[in-house]
């Protein structure tokens, strides 16, 4: 006889705040989705993005990465968790002024272990920038394409990634 158990892998997310002026990012996650309608984004505008991760529920999840990848011309501001807060290990700022990535190490421990059915959420705020190699200050030019990664390793050991973006309306 054999017996089989499955369990399901974590799931992530990123939207967006609509455009408004002035803006401040909410903390509140019904204000986000994936489409939001509202004006489009110039420079010095104001981007927020939710980030959310749900772990599942029958398994515990090991060395959890969260990473956000900011487009060339979105300068990092700052981040806050809105659930989850006492999940972050560490977290790696981006080291440029303008582009870079944005990471938190979820988890305790030695492996880094994420409980069952734990949910992580942050707010990630950045402004629209011209970088420095920017040919154009047409914000229809600009890099507008953010993208999240996550990684996590199974209790088998293997590692496993999803991913998920949010495209800037210029």
């Amino acid at each position: 006889s054999s017996a089989t158990i499955s369990s399901n892998s974590p799931t992530i997310s990123k939207l967006r705040q609509a455009n408004v002026t002035p803006m401040k990012c909410s903390t509140t996650a019904g204000d986000y989705s994936a489409n939001p309608a509202g004006p489009q984004y110039n420079l010095g505008d104001r981007v927020c993005f939710l980030l959310s991760v749900n772990f599942p529920a029958g398994v515990d999840t090991k060395m959890a990465q969260l990473t956000d990848f900011l487009p060339t011309n979105f300068a990092y501001e700052s981040y806050q968790v809105i659930a989850g807060a006492g999940l972050v290990n560490s977290f790696a700022q981006p080291a440029s002024a303008t582009g870079g990535v944005a990471t938190w190490y979820l988890g305790s421990g030695n492996p880094r272990i994420v409980g069952k059915g734990a949910k992580f959420q942050v707010v990630l705020s950045a402004t629209v920038v011209k970088s420095a190699t920017a040919t154009s200050t047409n914000p229809k030019t600009l890099d507008k394409e953010n993208l999240a990664k996550f990684r996590w390793v199974n209790t088998a050991g293997q590692a496993s990634s999803l991913r998920d973006s949010s495209v800037i309306t210029m």
